[in-house]
This record gives C-alpha cells, sequence and structure tokens, in this order.
C-alpha cells in the first residue's frame, strides 16, 4: 500500500504571515494554483480512500486535487495547535510574547500559550498512521493535511524523532509511504516545476 500525503495549498494565514494553528484559514488563489499541480502530478492514479484534516485548507485543497471527492475527515491529523497565538501575525507575537514566542516556535512546544506540544501532535499523528495500518485491499490512499503533520508522519514511518525545523515540506507537495508490513520512504516534498519544461517534479 502507498500512502500519498499531500500539504495544502497556500492559505490566508500563510501568505499574511499568520500563525495557523487550527484556524478555518481558505486557500488563497496561489493555494488553489498549488493544487492543481499536485492534481497534474497525481491524476493517473486511482485512489481506494482518501482522508483529511478537518481544517478548511486541506479539505479545499482534496477537492481541488480529487474533484467530487468527499474525504473521510480525521481531528488527528490537524496541525500543530499554536494555542493564543493562531491566526495572529508571527512578527506581533515575536514583539508581545518575547523568548516565550521564539522558544515556542524553536521547540515546537505551544503549551505555555494553550496550545500543543511536538510530542502531542506526534501521537495524534501516530494513531492515525496504526489505522492506516489495518486497512484491508488498498493499494493506494490520499491524505490531505499540514506540513507539521507531515513531519511527524516521517518519524513515524523511520522509527525516530526527526527534527522537524531541518525539513520543509510545501505548500501543494506531496510525500509517499509505503507499507508492507513496515513502513519506508518513498519520495519526499514533490511537486511540480511548471516554470521548468525539462522536469516535472523534485525531490
Amino acid at each position: 500500500m502507498k500512502l500519498y500525503v499531500v500539504r495544502h495549498g497556500e492559505s490566508v494565514l500563510n501568505r499574511n504571515k499568520c500563525f495557523g494553528g487550527w484556524a478555518p484559514t481558505p486557500l488563497t488563489d496561489k493555494g488553489i494554483a498549488d493544487a492543481q499541480k499536485a492534481k497534474a502530478e497525481l491524476k493517473a492514479i486511482h485512489f481506494d480512500r482518501v482522508y483529511s484534516s478537518d481544517l478548511l485548507r486541506a479539505v479545499q485543497t482534496a477537492q481541488v486535487v480529487l474533484p467530487g471527492c468527499q474525504p473521510e475527515v480525521r481531528e488527528n491529523l490537524r496541525e500543530l495547535s499554536v494555542g493564543t497565538f493562531e491566526a495572529r501575525p508571527v512578527e506581533e507575537c515575536t514583539r508581545l510574547y518575547g523568548d516565550v514566542c521564539a522558544n515556542a516556535r524553536k521547540m515546537r512546544d505551544y503549551t505555555a500559550v494553550g496550545g500543543e506540544s511536538h510530542q502531542m501532535q506526534y501521537e495524534r499523528t501516530a494513531e492515525f498512521m496504526k489505522e492506516i495500518e489495518h486497512l484491508q485491499d488498498c493499494e493506494n490512499v490520499a491524505v490531505f493535511c499540514h506540513e507539521g503533520t507531515i513531519k511527524c508522519m516521517i518519524s513515524y514511518v523511520l522509527g525516530f524523532m526527526v527534527n522537524p525545523n531541518s525539513l520543509i515540506h510545501d505548500n501543494g507537495a506531496f510525500s509517499v509511504f509505503r507499507f508492507s508490513g513496515r513502513w519506508q520512504l518513498d519520495a519526499w516534498n514533490m511537486h511540480r516545476l511548471i516554470d521548468d519544461p525539462t522536469h516535472t517534479c523534485i525531490e
């Protein structure tokens, strides 16, 4: 079984350099274009199951990439909760909260402001991955979620905690994990280079 995990396209809060967290922020026009690129890359694949975070930006991306689909939504696929920073400009929070904000971003631990830690997000992401392991007769599964969630997934797949700040996963890009009794990574951060006709995707 292959798991194709797509990060949502650019959201309004991404564009405005605000914390996203669990905010119901929609896609921008660029975010829709990001999703259309993923659609072009994945159009030849038949998906037996489709899952999405229940957050608006992820559901919208799923509907662009796979028109007409009704994804199974899962709260445990949500982005990291950032507590009281949600939907607020990063610059503003940095100015007002100083080291509290800087440390939260560095450690990916927002519990001091009512949010989650990276470990808390990892644990709920692991719950989803364990659910996927028990699927029967599925060859390809699509998942639409968030950068932080995908970084938790790679830690689960590799079997050790990867520093999330050392990885990048672009809006509209996808990664591929394979499960055949154990997990392995097939591809990371794949997306279409529409400005370069000599390439179709990169890792």
